[in-house]
């Protein structure tokens, strides 16, 4: 199967791409809750991503089945100035490609976005491994290097009683 990638505008595509980020969702839903986390139902706030579209902020990388246009993947990255260095960095909002097309097609069309970030001047792109796991070997083969680790904090599930506890103090 041939592919093209593409950077494309979410005010023109967000109708067509709604199927695959519900179902990105409930993938990344379900690995959350199998390490205890919770989520809520996938609402998108879409007129903040157009607006961050519109802003420059919010980029979108498609990738196609280049025979009949459909939309098998896609990686959406925030690229902002970071106000302790004035470097510009990027922040992965999500990436993602089909079950069906996980064949390779992950690394392409992350190559393809690293590309398109480094000609826009992106000095790094900090990513999270949320729906697959393995997902991070891929990245470490790529050359991503693991600095931190991302935590929850669930105000649902210990905000009150934490609030409680400093009122005691």
């Amino acid at each position: 199967m041939t592919y093209r990638f593409s950077e494309e505008n979410p005010l023109l595509n967000t109708v067509e791409m709604l199927p695959l980020y519900c179902k990105h969702y409930e993938e990344m839903r379900a690995r959350q809750r199998e390490c205890g986390d919770e989520i809520p139902n996938f609402d998108p706030d879409l007129e903040t991503y157009h607006r961050q579209w519109i802003a420059g902020i919010f980029k979108n990388y498609v990738a196609r089945i280049a025979e009949t246009n459909e939309p098998v993947g896609y990686a959406n990255v925030y690229v902002l100035r970071s106000m302790h260095t004035k470097k510009i960095i990027a922040e992965e909002d999500t990436i993602y490609v089909l079950p069906e097309h996980r064949n390779g097609l992950g690394k392409k069309l992350l190559l393809y976005g690293l590309d398109k970030l480094h000609k826009q001047g992106v000095t790094k792109l900090y990513v999270r491994a949320m729906t697959d796991a393995r997902v991070e070997k891929l990245w470490k083969r790529m050359g991503f290097k693991t600095v931190a680790a991302c935590m929850v904090y669930d105000f649902a599930k210990h905000g009150e009683k934490q609030s409680v506890q400093a009122n005691r103090s």
